[in-house]
């Protein structure tokens, strides 16, 4: 991988170790790893893509499950029914959607 700024994400490649950004002014030094960046890999934008559908798709079903059971509730005769058990499964979906945000921040915070 190409060594990049840490601030602009500027290609440092050819440039010497220490210096600032041609681009930002970002002063860097490749040698202790200062000021520099880490290009993602095309792995880790597929895992990104991937993380933002799973969220985007747990928020999406659980706007479906509310409007459902508030569809539900319209022909049932006891109305609170379905709009409880849809309200407890979009919380439910939400949570979880949440979590898994929260998850991959930690493990970002951890790693890098």
């Amino acid at each position: 991988m190409p060594p990049i700024c840490g601030k602009c994400g500027y290609d440092l490649t050819g440039l010497p170790l220490r210096g600032g950004c041609p681009e930002c002014g970002n002063t860097y030094d490749q040698d202790r790893d200062i000021g520099m960046g880490h290009a993602m890999t095309p792995e880790d934008r597929g895992q990104r893509i991937a993380l933002w559908l799973k969220v985007i798709g747990l928020v999406v079903c659980a706007m479906g499950v509310m409007s459902c059971s508030g569809l539900l509730s319209m022909l049932a005769t006891n109305p609170k029914k379905p709009l409880m058990t849809g309200g407890a499964i979009s919380i439910l979906l939400l949570v979880i959607a949440l979590g898994i945000f929260v998850l991959d921040r930690l493990d970002q915070n951890e790693n890098g």
